[in-house]
């Protein structure tokens, strides 16, 4: 018997924090962020894509596609970035 897991599957979130240091002229300089963060919240490449499958693999609205992801996945994108992937 296949089962999918119960839904909303949890998304797995990975914390990153950037820190901020004074340098000597009193300029405040951020440390780097990791490869594939590029925002303050980022969604990661299987998020991207499912949305791309959902949207352009089976049609649907980026409404429809963000309420799929939100009840199937818990993450919910805005429909800015689905229509951006």
């Amino acid at each position: 018997m296949f089962d999918p897991p119960p839904a909303p599957v949890r998304p797995h979130v990975t914390e990153y924090r950037i820190l901020n240091r004074r340098c000597g002229c009193g300029a405040r300089v951020p440390g780097p962020a990791p490869a594939g963060a590029l925002a303050p919240v980022s969604y990661g490449p299987r998020t991207a894509a499912l949305a791309v499958y959902l949207g352009a693999g089976q049609y649907l609205p980026v409404a429809r596609t963000a309420g799929v992801l939100a009840t199937l996945t818990g993450v919910a994108p805005s429909t800015g970035w689905l229509v951006a992937h």
